[in-house]
């Protein structure tokens, strides 16, 4: 039904209001099976349910429903100025996790890390901004996957570098010395801090709508997580972690909205999965409705009006 229904929103974006792109739906599609993969790989919810990726696919279709914004606005001196720019990172930041969580308590799991700490570095080469999530990314591989150590930390900085290293061999070759450089760049360029209303009333209401999405998952999670194992614990605390550090930089530099939302439906997912598929009370069944009718409204309302401002 929400695979229906992602394909749907899609139609009515590509053909009808926004003008779609394909090549962001075949993202979707693959960032969908991630996460399933993510859910089914951990056990992310203790009984059989594919509530992470479906509720990843409503969220998306919010997102999916507006006119592209970041890609056209970024500097011409990022290394993947592209309209699939923000996609390539969010399948990036699912691995991450991916491979992240299978070093839990392993502090000799070196090639893991330098897997997934590659795959952060690719996503720098679409948003370098990602650098400023590094010692987040530290701190969840030392306190909640237990498997930080001198040879993984190491790892980990010689996974995020390797992609410039073949990038830097590829410059000297072609004689554009400053390639690099000039990319890090932009990670100097700051625009008004907390100028959320720049956002236009779309993207703030679907930004609000989010959050609180993740915080209802969260203290549902907090109040009932003693009936998971221990390391489910660790991996959702360090979905809330990534949460409020994501929501801080957006909160601060909203012109990256496109892509740091896409991150930040990465790691609600799983906790609005989590309060879903195992809640059965009156409430939560009310609550379960007036969260798929609010996410309806909101889809709605990106079609339609897509660039309504303040």
């Amino acid at each position: 039904m929400a695979l229906i229904y992602g394909i749907l929103v899609f139609l009515v974006s590509w053909l009808g209001v926004q003008h779609g792109n394909l090549l962001s739906f075949a993202f979707l599609g693959v960032t969908t099976f991630l996460l399933m993969l993510l859910n089914n790989t951990y056990a992310l919810i203790r009984i059989f349910s594919r509530m992470v990726s479906c509720s990843f696919l409503f969220l998306s279709a919010m997102l999916l429903a507006l006119p592209p914004r970041g890609s056209a606005s970024e500097p011409a001196t990022l290394l993947l100025n592209v309209p699939w720019g923000a996609d390539l990172v969010q399948v990036c930041f699912i691995v991450f996790f991916i491979l992240l969580f299978s070093t839990y308590q392993n502090k000799n799991a070196v090639g893991q890390v330098f897997a997934a700490f590659f795959c952060l570095g690719m996503a720098s080469m679409a948003f370098p901004h990602i650098v400023f999530m590094l010692p987040m990314c530290w701190f969840l591989l030392a306190v909640y996957m237990l498997a930080m150590s001198v040879k993984t930390f190491l790892a980990s900085l010689f996974g995020f570098s390797v992609p410039y290293w073949f990038l830097s061999a590829y410059s000297v070759y072609t004689g554009r010395f400053m390639l690099v450089p000039h990319h890090f760049e932009t990670i100097a360029v700051f625009g008004q801090v907390g100028n959320v209303a720049s956002l236009g009333l779309n993207r703030v209401a679907m930004l609000c709508w989010v959050v609180l999405l993740a915080l209802t998952g969260a203290v549902h999670f907090l109040r009932y997580s003693y009936q998971d194992k221990i390391r489910t614990r660790m991996e959702y605390e360090a979905f809330m972690l990534t949460v409020f550090v994501i929501t801080l930089f957006l909160v601060s530099q909203p012109q990256h909205f496109d892509t740091l939302m896409r991150l930040l439906m990465v790691v609600t997912a799983p906790l609005v999965g989590h309060f879903i598929a195992l809640t059965h009370s009156k409430l939560s069944n009310i609550s379960f409705l007036f969260m798929v009718l609010a996410t309806l409204l909101l889809t709605a309302f990106n079609l339609w009006m897509p660039s309504f401002s303040f």
